[in-house]
């Protein structure tokens, strides 16, 4: 299978993406096109039928000087169509510029920029402009006025468009929730929250259901636990936390720059305290609950592929020039997940170091229990490290850096729960926003104030009760991280593993994994 993705990620992983931008400068030449229209049906993978508007025909090798720039004429009227098709070849990294304005209004203008890495045969890079999402800006008719690339190497680079065209395929901007299920898991992304798990399901276990219910006054999830409680809430229970865009389970990186690096930091509001946030690109939005933009995605009934424009997660709806790639996949009931990420800001100065999570891991808060081996002799079915009373992540709950089994788990009185493998990090941040369990408590009872679910974009089920897991604040949380400094340009990737099952069982199934070397993460040190 990893040999499956490997191919599937080679292939995907050379589209690169776009996002709101200045037009570059530098030294330009200019270049006129012709447009014509024709009809395709299945094509790179598209199973929907659409309209496509050839904007550029094949154009002749361009060669950038160091800082250079380069700019093509389009000129064409492209009505409600948003989906960009380049098929280009460069030998050096390229700063690219889509400039269109308004049909009706030539006044109102916009840019979006992207970035294409070097490749040896043709990039096939593919882009929604931004107009599907929730606080847009570019939802009219447009102009494509020009195409502009700006050389980034300090040495000559070459490049050659082979084809740039338009079409009206389109996001969704309802059911925005794309599900994939196998055996026993059911996984769930959502668009208009960067493509990050938003929903894990146990569907079945060995003829059993896992219920939410409420116990002796507390929310609990378990297998068949209405047998032995008062109160049943449901029987189809999400366990990802997704009170806001900042839970899930996403990529989340951190840069630490400031004003000497070109950076304005602005101040965030973080568990009750105000403090000047970092550089953060975050999958599922900002801490204004605004959406990151997807720049592609494509999905069947066995893995569902999705490229996004994170957005920082302190600023107010703004995109960050960042690409992150997410393959998902389920194979013996875990979920596969292969991340990827480069930055293309461009910060100037020396960039500090700062931890990055590897990913940012939010479970439902009735698996209290937080679940490692920190010992010396992995693999051995060693001693387990069990911490049931957890506190708040941002006071240091938990922060071993020796965790020799590369896993985790968080998991109910019964040790059952949710378990991820991520090999070679070592290190977690951990901890519980509250460590009751208690109904009683207000952040265990206060679904209907998520802003995930108030948001009604989302689309998403009425919460069963006030004590739905996957929206109230509480929440239980885990990161690996690796502390490093973010290197420009340099794209970092990982695999990660899920699986929802008895601790026992999970641990042996990762054991399985570190033995047969499927997964290594060597690239996770890219930037060390």
């Amino acid at each position: 299978m990893k040999k499956l993705l490997a191919g599937l990620l080679a292939v995907i992983l050379t589209m690169s993406l776009v996002a709101c931008g200045e037009s570059s400068g530098g030294n330009s030449a200019s270049e006129s096109s012709g447009a014509s229209e024709t009809s395709t049906s299945g094509d790179s993978g598209r199973t929907d039928d659409f309209n496509r508007t050839e904007l550029l025909k094949k154009q002749s090798e361009k060669v950038l000087g160091k800082g250079e720039s380069s700019e093509i004429s389009v000129n064409t009227d492209i009505a409600d169509k948003n989906y960009i098709e380049l098929d280009i070849k460069s030998d050096g990294k390229i700063i690219g510029t889509f400039e269109y304005s308004d049909v009706n209004d030539p006044a109102k203008k916009n840019a979006e920029e992207f970035f294409i890495e070097p490749s040896e045969g043709t990039t096939e890079f593919r882009q929604f402009l931004d107009a599907f999402r929730e606080g847009s800006r570019a939802t009219y008719n447009k102009k494509f006025e020009k195409i502009t690339f700006k050389n980034l190497e300090d040495k000559e680079c070459k490049f050659e468009i082979i084809r740039l065209s338009v079409s009206d395929r389109k996001l969704p901007t309802k059911d925005t929730e794309i599900y994939i299920g196998s055996g026993d898991i059911k996984l769930g992304i959502d668009l208009s929250c960067g493509g990050s798990i938003t929903y894990l399901e146990r569907t079945d276990y060995d003829g059993n259901k896992l219920e939410e219910v409420i116990r002796d006054g507390n929310v609990v999830v378990d297998l068949e636990a209405s047998a032995n409680c008062d109160e049943k809430l449901s029987d189809k229970v999400n366990l990802i936390n997704i009170a806001d865009r900042g839970r899930e389970i996403q990529q989340s990186y951190y840069a630490e720059v400031d004003e000497k690096n070109g950076y304005t930091r602005v101040e965030c509001d973080t568990a009750g305290f105000m403090q000047k946030w970092p550089y953060n690109p975050v999958q599922g939005g900002d801490c204004h609950n605004n959406q990151s933009q997807i720049i592609d995605y494509r999905a069947d009934e066995n893995s569902i592929y999705v490229k996004v424009r994170a957005l920082d997660w302190a600023q107010d709806n703004v995109t960050t020039k960042s690409y992150m790639e997410n393959i998902y996949t389920i194979k013996d009931d875990m979920v596969y997940v292969d991340n990827r990420f480069v930055d293309w800001t461009g910060f100037y100065g020396e960039i500090g170091l700062h931890t990055n999570e590897l990913p940012a891991v939010y479970i439902i808060q009735s698996f209290s229990n937080f679940v490692c081996y920190t010992g010396s002799s992995p693999w051995t079915n060693g001693e387990l490290t069990i911490e049931r009373s957890l506190g708040f992540w941002g006071s240091g709950a938990h922060t071993n850096n020796n965790h020799t089994e590369d896993w985790f788990a968080w998991v109910n009185a019964n040790n059952f729960g949710v378990g991820v493998y991520v090999p070679n990090t070592g290190a977690y941040a951990s901890g519980r926003v509250n460590q009751s369990v208690s109904s009683k408590y207000v952040g265990n009872s206060n679904a209907y104030q998520s802003a995930m679910y108030n948001d009604y974009l989302y689309n998403k089920a009425e919460p069963s009760s006030l004590y739905t897991n996957c929206y109230v604040s509480n929440t239980s949380y885990t990161a690996p991280v690796i502390t490093t400094s973010m290197k420009e340009y340099v794209p970092m990737s990982y695999t990660y593993v899920l699986a929802v099952d008895y601790v026992s069982v999970m641990r042996n199934n990762f054991k399985a994994l570190a033995a047969s070397e499927t997964i290594k993460n060597e690239n996770i040190k890219a930037w060390a």
